[in-house]
């Protein structure tokens, strides 16, 4: 606290608090946290967080570092660096992400606004745009030669230093000068331009008078400067809508047990873990790369799921077979016995960023100047890191830290391992701390699923009209469902909520989330439907709801009608298709045949033909039948092709309107 107090960080976690606190008044449900943050006390304290870092050895240094924080006073007032400030970012419940950003410009009236991003022609993008469209090289082509330059901590070098260095991509930018020379001279021009995905910018002044502004196409507010200059004149909030946070409140509330009283260590999650077979539904490890990564490790607690996650990213990949041994047969690789303490836990991989902090504090750097080099390396800045190599020549050498004074067998530069590590683990060291958090919710969404699967997978169907294809989405969660012995029953326009429901032991199908249908027209057909409702009044109140013939036909093919086996679902549909061009004087009469136990729309019709009112007037005329019949054969027609086919008319549209079959 005294250091965030020292800093002027205390407004910044505030106002972070702040956020969480209306979250908290309005029920919007928060992630256990993200990033860097996680490692503070102070926020685990606040309920910003919800993982103690204590318990798990987090590094307050990896979210804060005195050394890395600067301020600057100008005319009286302190300024601070805004890119090395400590960074908070909290992920929401997806869906009630405006009521945060609403809350936000409503507190902040004028003093908020989006985050202008920009891409840029770099590296080996821009070779392999000049490729394609000066020389009209193939995208096999270009992605060969792209694939020519190097990189360098982490990042992409210069394509002028990889023609420099590289001999192969240098032979091939000779025989092809107008590509290499175009690209010369459009490298760092901006491709396009686009929107930050979670930041907000918050200012001390109207947003106007601190930088420039443009509108996007909801008329918002967004920044000109990108996010690195922004955040030199204003604070950065990042604010992600995260569908996990949903679900697993969702899940939660329908199983009446509360989030944090779940254990994230709890052996039930790991047994299920252990042999997964399929992972739809856990966070994180449903992504392909994590799933086979966490088949080969068969995590048994928080700190190997956690692995799990960091290892499953491209970079250290080639490190998932060494930490498998470690963990499943306790094979151990050491690079140096001094570093042992830190990286046995790993299997003698760097894969935390807290780790190299760890390494550099052992050879006699504070805690601060390790994340300043952790930061260097991270962020790729070539020039500064060259500098640490010598700084760290120096410490090894002050401390005598060589194997000779130390007793170490060999002859190994302890200075030269620390190096090495730093060099290659630019590309797969993870934050700790967020691998961690993310961990827990990827552990509270397992346990769910295997302890409460009925009301996690209907949170998680509930979840799918966010998805880009929720089709898709919904066709994998009905594969999923029948391992847990629950059918997704199809939508019904009697027995259909409008959201996905639990109907007995099973989970009953959503009439908004059936193609065609809108909003509006689902909550009028709930709202007309009675607990008693027969198929006449289901076609009166489609009619009602406004849903076109068309679509109703459809759902009742698909299913959305079945009352039994009395009727085919051909004939109902031709009973729909018919009570639509009844008028509705006749449909009244047809409600009163359903009452006395006739629902054979067509044979009401042949009766009302001979039958009378209470003034002696027959209830439908010649000509009335004449007109009906010229309306009703085209339908006839249609019915007798879907009879022969019946089980296909069933397949197809049930397909066609639900992503899957259940028939």
């Amino acid at each position: 606290m005294e250091i965030l107090k020292s800093l002027g960080f205390t407004d910044y976690i505030l106002l972070v608090w702040k956020v969480v606190h209306f979250c908290d008044k309005q029920n919007i449900p928060l992630g256990l946290g993200r990033g860097s943050a996680a490692g503070s006390f102070v926020l685990f304290l606040l309920g910003v967080t919800k993982i103690d870092p204590v318990k798990y050895d987090l590094f307050f240094e990896r979210f804060v570092s005195k050394i890395r924080a600067k301020k600057k006073v100008v005319d009286g007032v302190t300024y601070l660096d805004g890119s090395l400030m400590c960074d908070v970012d909290m992920d929401v419940c997806y869906y009630r992400r405006g009521e945060v950003l609403k809350y936000l410009e409503e507190e902040f009236r004028g003093k908020t606004s989006k985050i202008r991003t920009l891409n840029t022609l770099s590296g080996k993008l821009v070779m392999k745009e000049c490729g394609k469209i000066v020389e009209s090289n193939s995208e096999t082509e270009m992605n060969r030669v792209s694939g020519m330059i190097p990189k360098l901590f982490g990042q992409v070098k210069d394509i002028q230093e990889a023609y420099d260095e590289v001999e192969e991509f240098k032979s091939w930018c000779d025989k092809h000068p107008k590509t290499y020379e175009t690209a010369l001279k459009i490298r760092g021009l901006i491709k396009n331009k686009g929107v930050h995905p979670s930041g907000i910018l918050l200012s001390f002044d109207k947003m106007i008078n601190t930088c420039p502004v443009e509108f996007d196409s909801d008329k918002d507010t967004v920044s000109c400067f990108d996010m690195n200059w922004a955040s030199m004149f204003n604070v950065k909030l990042d604010v992600l809508g995260l569908r996990t946070v949903s679900v697993v409140n969702q899940a939660c509330k329908l199983a009446k047990i509360k989030e944090g009283e779940i254990n994230y260590n709890d052996e039930f999650i790991y047994q299920h873990l252990y042999d997964l077979k399929r992972p739809q539904g856990i966070f994180q490890i449903e992504a392909d790369a994590n799933f086979r990564v966490c088949q080969k490790v068969k995590p048994k607690n928080l700190e190997e799921l956690s692995a799990v996650l960091a290892l499953g990213r491209p970079g250290a990949l080639a490190f998932v077979d060494q930490y498998a041994e470690y963990t499943n047969n306790d094979v151990y690789e050491p690079i140096h016995p001094l570093f042992d303490d830190i990286l046995k836990s790993t299997g003698g991989v760097a894969l935390y960023q807290e780790q190299l902090m760890q390494m550099a504090h052992k050879i006699g750097f504070t805690l601060d100047e390790a994340e300043v080099l952790r930061r260097i390396v991270g962020k790729k800045k070539v020039k500064e890191v060259k500098k640490w190599k010598k700084k760290i020549k120096e410490k090894v050498k002050k401390n005598r830290l060589s194997d000779e004074w130390m007793g170490y067998k060999g002859n190994v530069d302890v200075g030269d391992v620390l190096w090495k590590v730093l060099e290659d683990s630019a590309n797969y060291s993870f934050n700790k701390s967020h691998s961690i958090a993310y961990a827990a919710l990827a552990a509270t969404t397992a346990y769910l699923k295997f302890k409460y699967p009925k009301e996690f997978f209907l949170a998680l169907l509930q979840m799918t009209k966010f998805e880009p294809d929720p089709i898709t989405e919904i066709s994998k969660i009905s594969m999923e469902l029948s391992r847990f012995d629950i059918k997704l029953l199809p939508p019904h326009l009697l027995k259909s909520k409008m959201d996905f429901s639990i109907e007995g032991n099973d989970i009953r199908f959503g009439l908004l989330s059936i193609k065609g249908i809108s909003d509006k027209s689902v909550e009028k057909l709930v709202n007309f439907r009675s607990t008693y409702s027969n198929k006449f009044e289901a076609f009166q109140a489609s009619t009602e709801a406004g849903i076109h013939l068309g679509i109703l036909s459809a759902l009742i093919q698909a299913g959305a009608l079945d009352m039994g086996s009395k009727y085919s679902r051909s004939k109902v549909v031709l009973e729909c298709q018919l009570w639509k061009i009844l008028t509705p004087r006749e449909r009244t009469i047809a409600f009163n045949f359903a009452e006395q136990g006739n629902d054979d729309l067509v044979d009401i019709i042949n009766q009302m033909k001979n039958k009378v009112d209470d003034e002696g007037k027959r209830l439908i005329k010649d000509s009335r039948i004449e007109t009906l019949r010229k309306k009703y054969v085209p339908y006839l027609k249609i019915y007798e092709i879907n009879k022969k086919n019946e089980s296909f008319a069933n397949w197809y549209y049930e397909n066609a309107l639900l992503g899957y079959t259940y028939g």
